[in-house]
């Protein structure tokens, strides 16, 4: 089971992209986050597999981001 954690700031597609993903048997959905703020906060205990990042987000850019979490958790991908 491959574990994820969305960052996307655009509710409509975040919501089709979570059921897209939840249709899998192979994928689990750990957290869903709106902005690189809450995903600073939250995905570091959880650990995911995988983080699927939108690139422009309000504030903090997702690469910005990702650069961060992957210094909190190198395995992140």
């Amino acid at each position: 089971m491959t574990t994820v954690s969305l960052v996307e700031d655009d509710t409509s597609f975040s919501l089709l992209l979570t059921r897209a993903l939840s249709t899998s048997k192979s994928i689990e959905i750990l957290s869903v986050h709106s902005n690189a703020e809450e995903a600073l906060r939250e995905i570091p205990p959880r650990k995911p597999d995988v983080i699927l990042m939108s690139i422009k987000l309000p504030a903090m850019s997702g690469i910005d981001c990702l650069r961060r979490l992957k210094r909190i958790n190198p395995p992140l991908l």
